[in-house]
């Protein structure tokens, strides 16, 4: 019989959260911490909040560490200590040490809500549906020291519907990685996981979505305000001025016009 993987779970907002769901049932994972953001004030009235995933690790009743960063010399201590066979970082929110990477024996396991190496970086949820691609996923990788870089072990496609918003395709990615977490976990415990070299030719960039990228440009195609519209619903929003005051735009849909003959 296979033994269970001595395993640390490294996540924070609610991509993260069905991912640690289904390690916390893996018969073949010994969840024993999991590692996140520390609680931030958020909201109007600036009120201190844990994580997504500090609540949902909290009701499962796996130990919470909340470092501010991944460096300092207290964190790599009590790493070592626990002496993990394995990391997953799912959405972790802070750049990964090499410190850090180097200690779990089988690696630090990385996913990516993307088919890498496109769309490497903060936003590829949003800016697939910017792009207008019709097809993207998740991607599990061996981290490395790069950004989205390492070596990857498995990917899954999911399609992109004409009606996504963020929102949808956020949660639809999010159970895909949740599955394919499972699939890696499996392939790791049996030592047959693969190391496939990412094609950096062939590297796309999903970068943070600044203010800029709010505002909408009413000289471009229809099509392309659309998906700047659903890609950026329910936040931040799409906005442009109307009377003088900026409104949001939530949905929107692409009429065909006939030039009349």
């Amino acid at each position: 019989m296979t033994r269970k993987l001595k395993t640390v779970f490294m996540g924070s907002p609610e991509f993260s959260i069905p991912s640690l769901k289904r390690l916390a049932e893996d018969k073949l994972c010994d969840l024993v911490a999991c590692v996140t953001q520390p609680d931030k004030p958020k909201d109007r009235g600036l009120k201190v909040k844990p994580t997504p995933v500090k609540l949902a690790a909290t009701e499962l009743e796996i130990p919470v560490v909340e470092p501010r960063r991944l460096s300092t010399p207290e964190f790599l201590s009590w790493l070592r200590g626990i002496k993990p066979d394995l990391c997953i970082g799912v959405a972790f929110g802070q750049l990964v040490p090499p410190e850090v990477l180097n200690i779990p024996p089988l690696g630090f396991v990385n996913v990516h809500p993307s088919l890498l190496p496109r769309l490497r970086g903060a936003a590829p949820i949003q800016r697939a549906l910017m792009n207008g691609e019709e097809i993207t996923g998740v991607t599990t990788m061996y981290m490395d020291e790069g950004f989205d870089t390492g070596d990857i072990i498995l990917q899954m496609a999911v399609a992109i519907k004409p009606d996504d918003n963020y929102k949808s395709l956020h949660d639809r990615l999010a159970e895909a990685a949740a599955d394919l977490v499972a699939e890696t976990v499996k392939l790791i415990a049996k030592g047959k996981a693969p190391r496939i070299s990412q094609d950096h030719s062939k590297a796309t960039w999903a970068p943070h979505i600044k203010a800029e990228d709010e505002t909408i440009h009413w000289k471009k195609s229809a099509k392309e305000i659309v998906n700047q519209i659903r890609a950026l619903d329910p936040a931040p929003g799409a906005s442009t001025v109307l009377n003088g005051k900026r409104v949001k735009i939530w949905r929107a849909r692409a009429l065909e016009h006939k030039t009349p003959a």
